[in-house]
């Protein structure tokens, strides 16, 4: 788990194939907001898509859930 901002996707070439990424307006209100990566997203939602899902993480004992908006393209066709 890596908390980013919206320009984190485009400046490391990281592309999302499905739904969006993070935008600017998720940084302004503290959306709970989660892009997955492509094996993530595999394994947490075999056979369906994952966009529009909840996942949940816990932090320091605290149970913090956030709405997968979108997913990335697999690493192996992001480096080629």
């Amino acid at each position: 788990v890596v908390s980013v901002t919206p320009d984190f996707l485009p400046q490391t070439n990281i592309r999302v194939i499905r739904g969006r990424g993070i935008e600017p307006s998720d940084e302004a209100t503290f959306a709970n907001v989660a892009v997955l990566g492509a094996e993530a997203a595999d394994k947490l939602f075999p056979a369906e898509d994952p966009v529009g899902k909840t996942v949940a993480v816990e932090n320091l004992g605290e149970l913090l859930t956030f709405t997968v908006v979108g997913v990335t393209e697999p690493k192996t066709l992001a480096t080629g």
